[in-house]
């Protein structure tokens, strides 16, 4: 996998022209790995604890939340890769 292909699955430079808004372009902007996990949680705890959200807070909770899922599962990915190319470096010994 190239190194922009990882690089760009973090970031989304734009908001889709439907979701634009000076909010959403802002919590969509790159943001490290803990960061969107830590926004995560905050909303998740904003939502159980019956705080009353606006539509647009939650689409932006799903999109957050669905990054942190191609995150994780991109970092699996590449783990998962990395240890088959280890094992395959050490059976040829």
């Amino acid at each position: 996998m190239h190194m922009s292909t990882i690089g760009a699955a973090f970031k989304l430079d734009k908001a889709p022209n439907s979701l634009s808004s000076p909010a959403i372009e802002k919590s969509t902007k790159s943001s490290g790995f803990s960061e969107l996990y830590e926004q995560v949680l905050a909303f998740e705890k904003r939502v159980v604890g019956g705080e009353q959200l606006l539509p647009k807070d939650l689409i932006l909770y799903q999109i957050k939340a669905s990054r942190l899922g191609l995150g994780v599962e991109l970092v699996s990915k590449v783990a998962e890769a990395l240890s088959a190319t280890i094992r395959k470096l050490q059976s040829n010994q």
